[in-house]
């Protein structure tokens, strides 16, 4: 048997799942394929939970992603975003929430939105039509991005290691789903896009324009 005492990072793991399985009423992720759950310095891939896959979108589904916050201040922005890298935010009950309001198929943005929303798409054999300027972008994102000269939505596009979750809804469920966010979790859910026929992603700006989208 393993003395913890003589490995606090591993202790630390340990009662991150443990603490994540507790209050959400889980199984220990622990031997779970694709998936573990813990919210202090263990991995947490809560979408293993929902028992909603990559597939089942249905054709007429919106696209939603909650609006993560990070940090509003310039003079905070490299420990905000290196701390969202470092430690993502388990969001069990988000998942759990956007599950029982009817999610048809949702993913953790482990490798970007674009990267991540190809891969459900292609999983349903259908495509995307993305809002550009729906797309939630932290402020701390912005910031840093006008710092140095980068484009901040191309940033939060292909950006991923955050776990952020992205799911599919019927129309008529996403109100609902998003007002339930808001009440139990303070969080904001973002329509950010719907399913299309045919495969890929389109990027829509204000002005109507289209452009495809390179989820690579």
């Amino acid at each position: 048997q393993q003395d913890l005492s003589l490995n606090p990072s591993r202790l630390s793991g340990l009662c991150g799942r443990l603490k994540c399985c507790l209050r959400y009423e889980l199984p220990n992720a622990k031997g779970v394929k694709g998936g573990g759950c813990g919210d202090e310095g263990a991995q947490c891939r809560p979408v293993a939970f929902f028992r909603i896959g990559r597939a089942g979108i249905g054709r007429t589904d919106h696209v939603v992603a909650p609006i993560s916050a990070v940090a509003d201040r310039l003079r905070q922005l490299l420990e905000a975003l290196l701390g969202a890298l470092a430690r993502p935010f388990a969001r069990v009950g988000e998942g759990q929430t956007l599950a029982r309001s009817g999610a048809r198929a949702m993913i953790d943005l482990s490798d970007g939105l674009a990267k991540d929303l190809a891969r459900v798409c292609l999983a349903s054999g259908v495509g995307a039509r993305v809002e550009l300027d729906a797309v939630p972008v932290a402020q701390a994102l912005r910031d840093g991005a006008e710092t140095l000269d980068v484009d901040a939505l191309g940033l939060a596009l292909s950006g991923g290691e955050d776990y952020e979750l992205l799911a599919t809804l019927d129309p008529d469920d996403a109100n609902a789903a998003a007002r339930a966010l808001r009440e139990r979790f303070g969080v904001t859910l973002a329509t950010i896009g719907t399913i299309i026929e045919g495969d890929g992603l389109v990027g829509v700006d204000a002005d109507g324009n289209e452009k495809p989208i390179d989820p690579e």
